[in-house]
């Protein structure tokens, strides 16, 4: 018993079986060239390593601003500092 599927589909199974096994081949053959295909990753340690040198010189020298004593004033004890040193300077 055939049906009309269209002009591209068989139309027996037989015919079904052999179309399936075609395309499965090619996607076979496709994952396999994409699997060929894989570069090796390169070794990113030298980049890192000069990174983590960049990284603990940045945290060093945020050490030293931390430590500075206008960070230990509250923005109000600047703010205030500031405008005695103006009112300071008009005088």
């Amino acid at each position: 018993m055939e049906q009309d599927i269209g002009a591209d589909e068989p139309v027996d199974a037989a015919a079904a079986f052999e179309a399936l096994r075609r395309e499965v081949a090619l996607l076979n053959v496709a994952v396999a060239g994409l699997a060929a295909e894989r570069t090796p990753t390169p070794d990113y340690s030298e980049t890192l390593g000069e990174i983590a040198k960049g990284v603990s010189v940045a945290v060093g020298r945020l050490g030293k601003i931390m430590a500075s004593p206008a960070f230990a004033q509250s923005p109000a004890d600047l703010a205030g500092q500031i405008a005695a040193g103006g009112e300071e300077i008009r005088r």
